[in-house]
């Protein structure tokens, strides 16, 4: 959570015969503060199979004043992304079926720009890709105010 707290990041992997690699990333200290977007009123679209996440998620960006759609595959995302218009959408890496990471190319592929406006959870640890927003499970409701602050910028309205 330390990690988090300040942007960071933390990953585990297994080293024969028998160890284990940490890595741990702490971004250096902010020298302005940005304020929190909390009067900018976001449409997040929440990707995740765990239906009590995605109402807790639904809960803590509602009282922010941000509009929560939320869904419970890679598929059902991709169908959503191709009608409707999002702000910022929120992607577990471990969905089944096409995994967050298939889901988060096919983003990158079809919607360059909303590429950039999404932030990965995960229930494990995980290495983000170089400038990728992330949060590791479970996660506080500063912690995802926070991740979304830094890549959500409100879309005027338009079609998708």
């Amino acid at each position: 959570a330390l990690c988090q707290d300040h942007g960071g990041w933390m990953a585990a992997e297994p080293r024969e015969p028998s160890g284990v690699s940490y890595q741990l990333a702490i971004p250096p200290p902010v020298q302005t503060v940005r304020p929190i977007r909390a009067a900018s009123i976001l449409r997040i679209l929440v990707v995740d199979d765990d239906q009590l996440l995605c109402e807790t998620v639904t809960w803590m960006l509602a009282e922010e004043g941000h509009n929560i759609d939320s869904v419970s595959s890679g598929e059902e995302a991709l169908t959503r992304l191709g009608r409707e218009r999002f702000d910022a959408v929120l992607v577990d890496i471990g969905l089944p079926g096409m995994s967050g990471v298939d889901l988060l190319e096919a983003i990158a592929a079809r919607w360059p720009a909303l590429a950039t406006r999404t932030v990965v959870t995960s229930g494990l640890l995980h290495k983000p890709r170089r400038g990728e927003a992330y949060l590791q499970k479970p996660f506080t409701r500063a912690q995802l105010v926070q991740a979304l602050d830094r890549v959500a910028v409100p879309s005027a309205p338009s079609a998708p």
